[in-house]
């Protein structure tokens, strides 16, 4: 199990939705917890699943946004 903690953002990730469930269930006798089901977006990068259970991690809507900022939005590669 893996847990990735910034500031007041909690990601848990492992192979085993128990232990995940148990862990949650520990946290949440200590503190206020909101669960937003599975990961889409945490610190700018996004994350798609797939059918296969596999994910991809991208941070496209970071790179968008920078290119708006520097007004090169709509620069050819």
């Amino acid at each position: 199990m893996f847990i990735l903690i910034y500031v007041d953002d909690i990601l848990i990730i492992g192979t085993s939705r128990l232990s995940i469930q148990e862990f949650i269930v520990t946290l949440n006798k200590y503190f206020s917890l909101k669960d937003f089901g599975p990961l889409q977006f945490f610190l700018g990068i996004e994350a798609h699943w797939h059918s296969d259970g596999s994910m991809v991690l991208t941070q496209t809507k970071y790179d968008q946004h920078l290119l708006h900022k520097v007004g090169m939005a709509y620069a050819k590669p």
